[in-house]
């Protein structure tokens, strides 16, 4: 009589053991898989972001305005129109922007041939708000970057080249672009490849 009960409650204990290695392989999958499983012992964690500079190539939107609008006019280029057949976009007005040429340069009206290579958003801006004021009191200079994009590769879910609209973005933000890496990429290894003037940094 005692050997049918043993035969009986071996299967269960087996069952015990699945259930008890399956819960800690999955605690042990999710700690591999978490990017912040040791913020409490590391305490903060930064991710620095450099400031990006204006480089040869590069594609500007400069608007300048001023409290009369007549007299900022002049410094602008002359907005073109947009048609797209079958898009709501029909005879809407575009301004146009500015290509930075080989040595730097852009070239705008009234105010003439400007070096913008390697100065930063705002130092651009500075420097021609600089130019404005010997013509408009209290000039303003809306100035953006329009091809600032990431190209990111690898096993992530969604691989491609993004268009950033803040000209600004650190490696978290670039990897929510692409959806996340995918749950069998080396979280530990994740290369960062910048171009600048002296060519490219990788990190």
């Amino acid at each position: 009589m005692i050997k049918p009960l043993k035969r009986k409650s071996q299967p269960i204990y087996y069952c015990i053991y699945i259930v008890c290695f399956l819960v800690l392989s999955s605690c042990a999958s999710k700690k591999n898989v978490l990017y912040f499983q040791d913020l409490q012992s590391a305490g903060a964690i930064t991710i620095p972001s450099s400031e990006t500079k204006i480089q040869k190539d590069d594609i500007l939107s400069v608007i300048v305005s001023a409290e009369n609008a007549l007299i900022a006019k002049p410094f602008n280029l002359a907005a073109i129109s947009v048609e797209v057949l079958g898009s709501a976009t029909v005879g809407n007005q575009r301004n146009q922007a500015y290509l930075v040429d080989e040595n730097g340069h852009i070239d705008m009206p009234k105010l003439g041939t400007i070096q913008v290579q390697g100065l930063s958003k705002i130092e651009a801006q500075e420097l021609i708000k600089a130019e404005l004021k010997k013509y408009i009191k209290n000039p303003i200079v809306n100035l953006r970057i329009l091809n600032f994009r990431i190209t990111i590769l690898g096993d992530v879910k969604s691989p491609g080249t993004y268009t950033i609209p803040n000209e600004k973005i650190n490696l978290l933000e670039a990897i929510g672009y692409a959806g996340d890496l995918s749950i069998t990429g080396n979280r530990r290894k994740v290369m960062v490849i910048r171009e600048n003037d002296d060519g490219k940094q990788v990190t």
